[in-house]
C-alpha cells in the first residue's frame, strides 16, 4: 500500500468508527412500540346486533342489515392456536359451512347465510372446538 492509500484507509475506518455507533444509535431510537397491547383493545362504538357471546377472550355479536345477517367478531385476547376456523351451523340436518378464519387479536366481520343456527370456532390443527354455540 502505498502512503496515500495508507492515509485514505485510516480516513475511511476513522469516519466508519464515528458514524456506525450514531446511526446504531438513531436506529434504536425509531424502533417503535406496538400499537395495541394484549390488555387495552377497546371499540369505538358498542355492537349494535344481538350479543351471542361474551367473554374474556371473545365477544360475538350478530347484526342484521335488511336482509343480510353478519357476525362481528372481537377478539380481545390473543389466540391459543395460530389460527381458528369459524363455521355456520344451519337448520337442515345440522350442516355446517365455512364462515371465515381469525388468526390474532382484532374485529372481524363475516356474512351468514340465511338459517343459520349455530357459530362454532375450531381449531383445526389441534382437532378441537374452541367455541360451540347454538343462537
Amino acid at each position: 500500500m502505498t502512503s496515500d492509500l495508507r492515509k485514505a484507509h485510516k480516513i475511511i475506518w476513522m469516519m466508519l468508527l464515528l458514524t456506525v455507533p450514531v446511526a446504531l444509535v438513531f436506529a434504536v431510537l425509531e424502533i417503535r412500540t406496538p400499537v395495541i397491547h394484549d390488555n387495552d383493545l377497546v371499540l369505538s362504538e358498542a355492537p349494535s346486533g344481538s350479543i351471542v357471546l361474551d367473554n374474556e377472550s371473545f365477544s360475538m355479536s350478530i347484526n342484521k342489515v335488511g336482509e343480510i345477517h353478519s357476525l362481528q367478531v372481537v377478539v380481545k385476547r390473543p389466540l391459543k392456536s395460530p389460527s381458528a376456523v369459524i363455521y355456520g351451523t344451519t337448520s337442515e340436518e345440522n350442516r355446517e359451512y365455512f364462515v371465515g378464519t381469525i388468526a390474532e387479536k382484532g374485529v372481524y366481520d363475516f356474512q351468514l347465510n340465511d338459517g343459520t343456527k349455530g357459530i362454532r370456532i375450531y381449531d383445526a390443527i389441534k382437532e378441537k372446538d374452541i367455541i360451540n354455540t347454538e343462537l
